[in-house]
């Protein structure tokens, strides 16, 4: 039988195949700008994700587990790369918010069935004790395999090659009957991209760190990194470790009713943003998110005993913790790295992005164990402190450099930045109205 409960292995398993999507953050960008977000994705299901699924399945050690788990990370850092991309791409300006949000839900809606199994499964005294959650990944990796195959490929891809006739044809299956804004939509890329061609460029993939496109660059990149050191990593993969330590009774029901908010978070989120706006979402949540593990980590500092009201207390902390830091962050950190990023470099910027998230991920999950766990400095839940402190500084970010894009489309939030429009502080941004699908958004909504 495997031991995966001795630290060791944990630390293999949890942090080391993190590499495996630092490596597809890097791959992507070019395979999408080769043969596109569909053929991109089947790749990464039938020849990565299905594959090492089944290699973790029927692992004879720890090392072919690790090696399975370190090629699945890969494919999924193909598919979380791509898909959010994707989603940007067909969805309409003024729902744009709740489709690229549902890349997030469905991480959400697989946190709860993986929490949901492995506690069903935890009682067996066997090997199926994994076995069957790893069964489950594999039967998942195979269907959503199969529904890649009915995907249209991503109209703005032929656009950027200049095939606007196979775009304009996506566009009419994917609007329907609204042929006007496809027609519309397609006249905005051939706006964009003629002026794209007409510009000087390195075509290489540091071109997105040029003193022209730094700028968005990193915005467009900051709320993966932010989210990473939000709290996220407290209440999602230590949260059981934690509430343990802190004397909560059934921690692991708790995880699983966190998942549970995050998911319900994950469905309000995307709604907030498409209505309230980017920049509202932000400057509302990220102070009730600091608050929260003010309070968290300020309940740790009274002390802390099982079965005692601070220890419930901190349980419904993380419950809520786990609902707004989805709705805060997890609403934003896909989305803002899809729109802010310039126009024809967003494979490299997304790629950009999710890297240095990776890079953050890794970082944490080493630095958590060693601050909270109670045979290293024992803090426990006082690390919340430090996660109050970067949500503050992610909030001065916010309020400074993020711009509302809410409604608009990739044209308008490109003349945004033509005219000097990107910051985000003072009053609101006018309605630059660039682009000719923008105007028929305006009349599908008002009809």
């Amino acid at each position: 039988m495997l031991k995966l409960s001795q630290t060791k292995n944990l630390n293999l398993i949890v942090t080391v195949p993190i590499i495996g999507a630092i490596i597809a953050s890097v791959s992507a960008p070019p395979m999408q700008k080769a043969i596109g977000r569909k053929k991109t994705l089947l790749w990464a299901q039938f020849c990565v994700c299905l594959p090492s699924a089944l290699l973790q399945l029927f692992a004879p050690n720890i090392g072919a587990l690790v090696a399975g788990r370190l090629l699945h990370y890969v494919g999924l850092g193909f598919i979380s790369n791509t898909g959010p991309l994707y989603l940007s791409e067909i969805a309409p300006a003024h729902v744009r918010g709740r489709i690229v949000g549902i890349c997030s839900l469905m991480f959400m809606a697989a946190g709860i069935l993986g929490s949901t199994v492995v506690w069903i499964c935890e009682k067996l005294d066997t090997d199926l004790e994994f076995q069957i959650p790893l069964g489950v990944q594999a039967c998942l990796n195979a269907f959503f395999g199969l529904l890649s195959f009915f995907l249209l490929e991503s109209p703005q891809w032929h656009a950027l090659r200049a095939e606007y006739d196979i775009a304009e044809f996506i566009l009419y299956q994917i609007r329907g009957t609204n042929t006007r804004l496809a027609v519309a939509e397609v006249d905005d890329y051939r706006r964009a991209f003629t002026k794209v061609a007409a510009s000087p460029s390195s075509g290489g993939f540091f071109e997105i760190l040029s003193r022209t496109n730094i700028k968005r660059t990193l915005i467009s990149g900051a709320f993966m990194n932010f989210e990473q050191v939000s709290g996220l990593i407290m209440v999602g993969t230590f949260a059981t470790v934690i509430l343990t330590q802190a004397g909560v009774g059934d921690a692991f029901k708790v995880n699983i009713f966190i998942n549970c908010l995050m998911f319900v978070g994950q469905i309000v989120g995307p709604y907030l943003v498409d209505t309230l706006g980017r920049r509202p979402v932000a400057l509302i949540f990220l102070p009730i998110i600091a608050g929260l593990n003010i309070t968290a980590a300020s309940l740790a500092v009274a002390g802390l005993e099982k079965g005692s009201g601070r220890s419930r207390a901190i349980a419904g902390v993380f419950l809520c913790l786990g609902f707004f830091v989805t709705i805060g962050y997890g609403s934003l950190s896909w989305l803002i790295q899809t729109e802010v990023a310039v126009l024809h470099l967003r494979e490299k910027s997304v790629g950009w992005s999710q890297f240095w998230s990776y890079i953050t991920a890794i970082v944490i999950s080493f630095a958590v164990p060693r601050l909270a766990n109670a045979d290293a400095l024992n803090l426990g839940a006082r690390v919340a402190y430090i996660f109050a402190g970067t949500n503050l500084v992610a909030l001065v970010f916010t309020y400074f450099f993020l711009p509302e894009t809410k409604g608009k489309t990739f044209l308008d939030i490109q003349a945004m930045y033509d005219t000097d429009k990107g910051g985000g502080h003072g009053p609101t941004m006018p309605d630059l109205a660039a682009s000719t699908s923008a105007s028929q958004y305006s009349d599908t909504a008002k009809r």
